[in-house]
């Protein structure tokens, strides 16, 4: 989204991308018609050319059962400041495929977020640990079918072994919760690919997440499926995943700075930023194709062809982003639910989210403003030091960027029973780290707000942009 703005704690919401896409490259495909077999492999992560990681999967029997885990270690640098984040899960299950347990460990900030999971025929057991906060509940089990992680590489094995050329699943990612995401791989050519200093023929496809529109992947695959490298571009931010051995992945890490690297100049600064509420920006790519560019908000894109695509911002000229949303998307109970990232249950941010409100009106969109305001006079340590922290360490630390604004503004927004999200994109800024007129990502949050409550409403219910970063009396657009 392509969006003025005045503050300058920006934030680099996809590389968590980054790290997610790293996991879903591979499944654990076994021998037809035999039970799952161990392994151990290592893969090297690079980003913009430079090696920022590894990522080490394993799967091996458990007694009569079958455990997958697999680790994933980023560092990257904002400037002259170092930040690591890795991810390791686990997943427990029958030689059957039924799910017994499953375990997320991410460490995105300072302290490690611990989600374990239990599956028993009627419900989902959830116990989350992040530091000195314990808390258990309960979920539903998921709805339809889905494989547990080598169930579908089993099924991924046969559907190539039928000569398949394109395959879909429904699966369990840990790192993302119990929800099954959908990928999708398309055969694109059978080929050859470098893997250990061997030459090996190899499967060439595209390979997409329904949770990440928009963000494709090229894999080369062996003839079981096997991943053997993988290129995902994140936002410009070229990420690349290689089969490697122990020492090569492990070896020295050479950080790729995403900072200064990533901002983006337009061919002409825009005047007055702040005084328009309507602008058109043409997109282009030099190489490769570009990617789709959503239609939602104040936003409307169209491509023009695959290398280009134009994009129109209209804020409607009221201070209000006219979101392009159903009705029932702001019925969602997932908007007012507590999450790993967005605990809106947390003690610390109850009480937050109660002294923020405390002294506002009594309509939503007055509360919402409310704790717009206080979450930029409560985040004290503003600076690009902290990776993803969680809305409870942020309510803690008082410290972080545009991504702790916004998570912990979203986990008192739903504490406050307003529906809330996260969201991510690009916005102009006149200076930032001594360059002028540029782009720089940026992470913000919304709230499904009512109409006619001041100038943050006005007609129908809709996502209305509130940026926690910006200082007391300005609202974000």
């Amino acid at each position: 989204m392509l969006t003025p703005s005045s503050r300058r704690a920006f934030c680099f919401g996809l590389l968590r991308f980054a790290l997610l896409a790293a996991f879903s490259i591979s499944l654990a495909p076994t021998v037809l018609g035999e039970p799952p077999k161990p392994f151990d492999r290592w893969y090297v992560l690079q980003m913009q050319g430079q090696r920022a990681g590894w990522m080490h999967e394993a799967q091996k029997n458990d007694g009569d059962n079958t455990r997958s885990s697999s680790e994933v270690h980023l560092k990257i640098k904002r400037g002259a400041l170092a930040v690591a984040m890795s991810i390791q899960t686990e997943f427990l299950e029958t030689a059957a495929g039924k799910p017994i347990s499953m375990k997320s460990t991410q460490t995105l900030a300072n302290t490690p977020t611990i989600d374990e999971y239990t599956f028993t025929d009627k419900e989902i057991r959830v116990a989350s640990t992040q530091g000195a906060q314990h808390s258990a509940s309960t979920r539903p089990l998921p709805k339809g079918t889905w494989l547990t992680p080598a169930a579908a590489g089993d099924y991924i094995a046969k559907r190539l072994a039928a000569g398949a050329v394109e395959i879909q699943v429904r699966s369990i990612d840990p790192s993302v919760g119990p929800d099954p995401v959908v990928s999708t791989r398309k055969v694109l050519e059978h080929t050859q690919a470098e893997a250990l200093g061997k030459t090996v023929p190899a499967i060439k496809w595209s390979s997409t997440v329904d949770k990440y529109p928009g963000v494709e992947s090229i894999e080369f695959v062996d003839q079981s499926g096997v991943p053997i490298r993988s290129e995902t571009n994140l936002g410009g931010i070229k990420v690349v995943t290689l089969l490697a051995d122990k020492d090569l992945a492990l070896s020295e890490l050479d950080p790729p700075e995403l900072l200064d690297s990533t901002l983006i100049k337009p061919d002409k600064p825009i005047h007055d930023p702040r005084g328009i509420h309507k602008g058109t920006y043409l997109l282009s790519l030099p190489d490769g194709k570009m990617p789709d560019i959503p239609s939602t908000s104040g936003q409307h894109a169209e491509r023009i062809d695959d290398h280009a695509a134009r994009v129109t911002v209209d804020l409607g000229g009221a201070g209000v982003s006219p979101a392009i949303a159903a009705d029932a998307e702001g019925a969602d109970p997932a908007y007012l639910r507590a999450s790993t990232m967005l605990n809106r249950d947390d003690p610390e941010v109850v009480r937050l989210t109660a002294e923020a409100t405390r002294s506002a009106g009594e309509t939503k969109t007055e509360h919402a403003a409310a704790i717009r305001q206080f979450v930029f006079a409560y985040i004290t340590k503003k600076d690009l030091g902290v990776g993803f922290a969680t809305a409870s360490e942020v309510a803690r630390t008082r410290a972080g960027d545009c991504s702790e604004h916004a998570a912990l503004l979203a986990a008192m927004l739903r504490a406050d029973n307003i529906p809330a999200r996260v969201v991510s994109g690009l916005i102009y800024a006149d200076s930032f780290e001594n360059k002028s007129g540029i782009f720089a990502y940026h992470m913000w949050t919304q709230a499904w707000l009512p109409g006619g409550d001041g100038d943050l409403g006005g007609g129908k219910p809709r996502w209305i942009d509130l940026d926690g970063t910006l200082f007391s009396g300005l609202t974000f657009n």
